[in-house]
């Protein structure tokens, strides 16, 4: 046995250690045993699992976790982390459970359907089970799968047909701990038919302990519906791990769009499944990195076309410096019955210095005949005539690069539901252009 798989095992051993004792509510304690024995089956990932091939696994399984403290602080300072925006439609978490006497609903509509699944099951119980069943026995990506395994509480989140709800509903996600802690976030979303909404995701660490953040949301995205998702990992403690997985199904007509913002941490990935199940629906994800030290971010991208006439997009940028890493895995998969296919992916990189690195798999899985498709990624550094051009103008050498730096980020960051500006992405502008 070598030593990886002694590691291997030793962090497994320690997983079990953190699962939840059965509870009255069966529903919870069905979807744990659902989620456990699935992960157990996939098995805890290794270098061979070609998902990690890119991710320091090691640096994971060495460590050891704690569940989180029940009780919190009642003087925790949070309402500075909620964006102007949705200063009236936030849901706050505090390691990872919902405090709804804490949140701010006001501006969202009283016919949404906020609860968690201890409260949901009486009215949303079956769907609820049946959805997650489905979507686990599908799950192919172990952490995900423990997510459910070691599911704390969970929250669903039900939308009715032809429900507008104009404000973005910001996931507040706050950790405090005096220990290493290991928190599994989960959440639904139902999005009615003809319904409309966004959704962000905002992680906010009050301690400096090691921290293993395991989080699913999933989305249900009916016919007509539109959903933007919106995740922002920035400024996070180096000594986090956060794995955040994002399933969504759309029907027919259905469109949704995702944007996430990163300037890293020890390691961070995102791992993306959608389906678009039904005919003339749209996908668009797009991602921004911005590393520096030895910071990691990780993307892998499963886009799969069930159903003709269908769009999807991906666009990915990261920009490195110093000793960081970062990764692109993408998939288009595309049935033979989804016929008139349009799908694109690019991934696109930004090299400050010769000793960060980028890893870029994008590719492409067609079984239909009429498709319009296409794949790249580029990798390169800041053009040196551009720089020579704008200190021309007046620009001393820091300025310029940064100038340049920032008009690489500006197509995700005009995406966002919230206002950043660059400073704010990346506080450390001025140490990475230098």
């Amino acid at each position: 046995m070598v030593y990886t798989e002694i590691e291997e095992n030793t962090f497994l051993a320690h997983l079990q250690t953190l699962q939840k004792p059965k509870e009255l509510n069966h529903l919870l304690d069905d979807l744990r045993q659902k989620g456990w024995n699935r992960f157990l089956e996939l098995g805890l990932p290794s270098k061979k699992v070609e998902a990690y091939r890119y991710v320091k696994l090691r640096n994971l399984y060495n460590k050891s976790y704690s569940l989180p403290p029940i009780n919190f602080q009642k003087n925790l300072q949070y309402k500075d982390l909620v964006s102007e925006e949705s200063k009236h439609s936030y849901l706050l978490f505090i390691n990872g459970i919902f405090y709804p006497e804490l949140s701010d609903t006001t501006a969202i509509p009283t016919s949404v359907a906020i609860s968690t699944f201890n409260t949901a099951e009486d009215s949303f119980g079956s769907f609820l089970k049946n959805s997650i069943t489905k979507s686990i026995k599908e799950e192919q990506d172990a952490f995900a799968a423990l997510n459910l395994g070691q599911l704390q509480e969970g929250l669903f989140v039900y939308i009715p047909p032809k429900c507008v709800i104009l404000p973005p509903i910001q996931i507040v996600n706050l950790y405090y701990a005096d220990f290493p802690i290991a928190v599994s976030p989960r959440i639904h979303v139902f999005a009615g038919k003809l319904s409309q909404s966004s959704f962000a995701t905002t992680h906010h660490f009050c301690t400096s302990v090691d921290t293993f953040i395991n989080f699913v949301t999933d989305f249900t995205i009916e016919e007509d519906a539109k959903v933007d998702f919106f995740q922002s990992t920035l400024n996070q403690p180096f000594n986090n791990w956060i794995l955040d997985a994002t399933r969504a199904q759309l029907k027919r007509n259905s469109c949704f769009k995702v944007v996430c913002l990163t300037n890293g941490s020890s390691t961070i990935r995102y791992d993306y499944k959608v389906s678009l199940t039904g005919e003339n629906s749209e996908a668009s994800l797009n991602g921004l990195a911005l590393l520096n030290k030895a910071n990691e971010s990780h993307s892998h991208v499963l886009m799969i076309h069930h159903a003709p006439h269908c769009r999807s997009m991906q666009l990915f940028k990261n920009i490195l410096n110093d000793n960081s890493h970062a990764s692109f895995e993408g998939k288009i998969f595309v049935h033979q019955i989804a016929q008139k296919t349009e799908a694109y992916q690019l991934n696109q990189n930004l090299l400050l210095n010769d000793h960060a690195t980028i890893e870029s798999k994008p590719n492409l899985e067609i079984f239909a005949d009429d498709v319009k498709a296409s794949h790249g990624a580029t990798i390169g550094q800041l053009d040196k005539e551009q720089i020579f051009y704008l200190q021309t103008r007046g620009f001393n050498l820091s300025s310029a690069k940064n100038l340049l730096i920032k008009s690489f980020c500006e197509e995700i960051l005009a995406m966002t539901p919230f206002k950043y500006s660059f400073d704010e992405i990346q506080p450390t502008a001025p140490e990475v252009v230098n």
